[in-house]
């Protein structure tokens, strides 16, 4: 389980995590303005959950079947995949960044990913 994650690293890990390339487009950095064009439904879907809900990834998009070894680690899949949003505490950041950066006031519910292994 990968849990408190934040926003920009949850959708870099979604992008690996589905089978379509264009989830991984060249040459285009994740932003606000790009990630709801590159997911598009499952973006629509994903921000749509409410805290406290979750969803089973292959619902709403193919899982990539194989990972490339990186290292000696992990080359196989996942089998299921659990996508629940996380909760946010008024004056308590959820995320370690967010404790960082005191100025950091937009932040957004954290992402917990539940991975089973194939």
């Amino acid at each position: 389980m990968v849990g408190s994650v934040d926003d920009q690293v949850f959708w870099e890990l979604l992008a690996q995590l589905l089978d379509e390339p264009h989830y991984r487009p060249q040459e285009e950095p994740f932003n606000t303005v790009t990630v709801p064009k590159i997911f598009g439904d499952v973006y629509d879907v994903l921000v749509g959950l409410p805290v406290g809900e979750s969803v089973d990834l292959s619902s709403l998009a193919t899982l990539r079947r194989q990972y490339p070894p990186s290292g000696g680690g992990f080359a196989g899949a996942f089998r299921y995949i659990r996508i629940r949003r996380g909760a946010t505490f008024p004056g308590s950041p959820a995320s370690s960044t967010a404790r960082k950066f005191s100025s950091m006031n937009e932040e957004v519910p954290p992402w917990m990913l539940t991975l089973i292994p194939a």
